[in-house]
């Protein structure tokens, strides 16, 4: 007798589980989602290639060439570029790319302000001066490990299994839809 009220027991405590499991599952798939809607119209409408919202851009460091002050996969918030100074970690686009580095001097030619950076990875500066045009945002927040779940979500695989997720979801319900259907067919054909 025991046992089976153990059984029964572990079966329920097993179906509330699966029922959580299946809850954190769909939260994961509306969170993608929204995030993929979300980042796919900002970056259609302010034609970056970055997450940018009011003046704030939301990065992701790529690299380890900003150890100790950014470590790889760090999530960066950078905010626009108001009072830069030495020192200061920047955001900035050069050649097709983002980078993450520190300001080591600010020159002024010609009327145009002109930054040297360099990684902390690097003895030398870089060889390119940024202007004020090419920067991104200073970099005001580092949250750890939270860009390896921002790059995940922004994955070409990621939105694959999502959408296959989603179909399995539908075609899963419709199967139990039937499944339904079917016994109610035959509880009234039983009765009838």
């Amino acid at each position: 007798m025991k046992k089976k009220r153990n059984l029964k027991i572990r079966f329920i405590e097993n179906a509330k589980i699966k029922k959580w499991l299946i809850k954190i599952l769909y939260a994961i798939i509306v969170i993608c989602i929204l995030y993929h809607v979300i980042y796919i119209l900002n970056t259609s409408i302010t034609k970056n290639e970055y997450f940018s919202l009011f003046g704030t851009s939301f990065l992701t460091v790529k690299t380890k060439a900003m150890k100790p002050d950014l470590q790889k996969n760090d999530f960066v918030i950078a905010k626009e570029k108001e009072g830069l100074e030495v020192g200061d970690l920047i955001a900035y686009q050069i050649h097709g790319n983002i980078r993450i580095n520190k300001i080591i001097s600010i020159k002024s030619e010609n009327g145009t302000i002109l930054y040297s950076t360099k990684s902390n990875e690097n003895y030398y500066p870089d060889i390119e001066k940024i202007t004020e045009n090419q920067i991104i945002g200073k970099v005001i927040k580092r949250i750890p490990i939270l860009g390896a779940f921002r790059s995940f979500l922004e994955s070409k695989a990621n939105t694959v299994i999502i959408i296959v997720l989603i179909m399995l979801k539908f075609s899963y319900n419709k199967y139990a839809y039937k499944q339904l259907r079917q016994r109610k067919r035959k509880k009234i054909k039983k009765e009838g």
